[in-house]
């Protein structure tokens, strides 16, 4: 496995007694010294860091070390990119480009800090990412704001973002995670606004209740801002062939192809340009931070009535925020936003006429939500 030979040498060979290579297992570490006496050796590197996962389950944690150092080593070589892009999507989700390419997202997260942070606030945030929320706080007045990033790659980025922008005296990133946060070390006093953006496409999956409660318990004064404050998912009914292209086989050239539907997805993500008008929408769940400081599983029975009669093929979900009355986002389609609405299928089609209703079953265990046919 470790004898693969690169292709070439160079004179310009690359030193080999880094600390790093000395911690890695023996026979792993003999080969990436000899690697070492490369010019190229970042792209060496990197390519065994690959092969070396390849190999072996086992081989992943030693081979992340591998993939990471050969990414510090070149982040602009085109090759070591494309050699160490499963390391780099792995801690840092392409999602990142989205939010911060999303218009209306922004704007509503720069309307609520303009409203709400008076001179001089000490801001709290959880999930740093580029540095936006924070920078606008700071810009909106804060005196400071502490930001929460549990990844260092990200942290490391956000901080470039902050100094090129001219606010580092105002704003500190933390390289942890919030619960490790400590009062009167890592943030000196409490907080007198919290604003984070922890709601995924299905609203809690980021954790967002159990780090609001803890936030609110610890480290926030006690009538302390929170943006948002509140939070829920909606959901209606939608159904034909626009929506089902993706779990619903049907008919192909003549035959009946519909046995590969019981292979289809629970789940997936909606067509955002698709408009529903299958049913009147409802709320799945929905969490006043103003209000909950508990939050705890529930369940129950949504009862989602047709405004025409039509067949119902799955639930559609989607989320809705509150930044203080009158500032509202949503992700309803055909909105675009860089949450994407999700498609909860229905095991059947479910024939509706107008007036109709359709029992769905719906239950979160504070991390996640579950939609299904009652």
């Amino acid at each position: 496995m470790l004898a693969w030979p690169p292709a070439r040498r160079s004179v310009r060979a690359m030193p080999a007694n880094d600390d790093w290579i000395s911690r890695l297992p023996t026979e792993v570490a003999a080969h990436v010294r000899d690697l070492a006496k490369f010019a190229d050796f970042p792209r060496h590197l990197a390519k065994f860091a690959r092969v070396y996962r390849d190999n072996k389950d086992a081989n992943r944690p030693v081979a992340l070390v591998l993939a990471e150092r050969a990414w510090h080593l070149a982040p602009a070589d085109s090759v070591v990119r494309r050699d160490t892009a499963w390391f780099l999507r792995g801690r840092v989700p392409a999602w990142h480009f989205g939010i911060i390419n999303d218009p209306d997202r922004n704007a509503i997260y720069e309307a609520a800090l303009r409203r709400h942070v008076r001179p001089g606030m000490i801001v709290f945030e959880v999930g740093t990412g580029t540095g936006i929320l924070a920078m606008l706080a700071a810009r909106a007045g804060a005196g400071h704001v502490y930001t929460c990033e549990r990844e260092p790659l990200i942290a490391a980025v956000a901080r470039d973002n902050i100094a090129r922008n001219g606010l580092a005296d105002r704003i500190t990133v933390l390289e942890m995670n919030s619960h490790d946060v400590a009062l009167g070390t890592d943030l000196p006093q409490r907080a007198d606004l919290f604003v984070s953006e922890l709601v995924d496409n299905n609203l809690l999956g980021e954790h967002t209740l159990a780090i609001t409660r803890d936030v609110r318990t610890r480290l926030l004064a006690p009538d302390a801002i929170i943006l948002p404050d509140q939070i829920e998912m909606r959901c209606t009914l939608v159904g034909g062939p626009a929506w089902t292209r993706g779990f619903r086989a049907g008919t192909a050239c003549g035959f009946d192809v519909s046995a590969l539907d019981r292979l289809g997805p629970a789940q997936l993500v909606a067509d955002q340009a698709l408009a529903p008008d299958l049913a009147a929408e409802a709320t799945v769940f929905h969490f006043d931070f103003n209000v909950e400081r508990e939050f705890a599983t529930e369940e129950k029975t949504l009862s989602l009535a047709a405004t025409r009669a039509g067949e119902a093929d799955a639930v559609l979900s989607w989320i809705w925020l509150r930044f203080g009355a009158g500032l509202e986002y949503d992700n309803r389609p055909p909105k675009p936003s860089c949450w994407a609405p999700q498609l909860h299928v229905l095991p059947r089609t479910v024939a509706v006429a107008a007036g109709d209703a359709v029992a769905i079953r719906a239950k979160h265990n504070t991390k996640s939500v579950r939609l299904w046919l009652a």
